[in-house]
């Protein structure tokens, strides 16, 4: 039932995030919409690439969008994540991982589940009795060469599940198991718009107050820093008004 799942959804999620798709009978597949309203496209439906491809059509600032194809997948619009952005994604599934690179243990075999719930393995083998998923993916973050490739997997009845961002692969190497971390920024990109109103005023200040004290994975963890605290007021207060 999972595998057979896992197959439908990548079939159906060839990422597009320009209005024209290359496929008429694909339709566009956002895999994950996070707290700050990033919608995070299949990492598995561009695989087999090295970095330098991906740097052929897609800026590597984190910011600016991509303007291209790549494996035969129109990405204009998106945006290649960087190490940091993913690390967030991560978080939203396993906090600790706000302020960790990598954890991992039978503890974190439902957060992987949950995650791959979410995301189409880049690989994944199952048997009658347990199965295991992994996903690894390309960010736009690199130095001296080697570039962060993040990586999630969860098995079973081995019960072992990992999250990690600290991986570094050389940016010359494809991999039929590595894809690529890209996401569609809201059109209205103002983090601090709490209730989604299109203004950062009284109610996201409320919102800020009740949540004072949370830890990652919070919406009004408006840095980032795993904590809802003054940083974040400043935060609000430096948006206040229209977005």
């Amino acid at each position: 039932m999972i595998a057979s799942t896992h197959v439908s959804l990548l079939f159906s999620s060839v990422v597009a995030c320009a209005p024209l798709l290359l496929v008429a009978t694909a339709t566009a597949q956002v895999a994950y919409v996070d707290a700050r309203g990033r919608e995070w496209f299949q990492t598995a439906a561009i695989k087999n690439k090295t970095w330098l491809q991906v740097q052929e059509v897609c800026p590597t600032d984190g910011v600016t969008p991509c303007e291209g194809i790549l494996g035969g997948v129109d990405i204009t619009g998106c945006v290649w994540a960087t190490k940091d952005e993913v690390q967030e994604l991560f978080a939203e599934f396993v906090p600790e991982m706000a302020r960790v690179e990598s954890i991992g243990g039978p503890g974190y075999v439902l957060p992987g589940l949950f995650f791959f719930g979410e995301f189409t393995p880049t690989w994944e083998f199952y048997t009658t009795f347990g199965g295991y998923n992994y996903m690894n993916g390309w960010t736009s973050t690199e130095s001296d060469g080697m570039a962060s490739a993040p990586e999630v997997s969860a098995e079973y009845p081995v019960f072992y599940g990992s999250f990690n961002v600290a991986a570094l692969v050389d940016v010359s190497v494809p991999s039929a198991f590595r894809g690529v971390w890209l996401y569609k920024a809201p059109d209205v990109f103002c983090t601090s718009d709490l209730d989604g109103d299109g203004a950062v005023d009284a109610a996201d200040l409320a919102i800020v107050l009740g949540a004072w004290g949370s830890g990652a994975g919070s919406a009004a963890d408006l840095d980032g820093d795993g904590a809802v605290d003054a940083q974040d007021l400043a935060v609000l207060l430096g948006a206040w008004g229209d977005c």
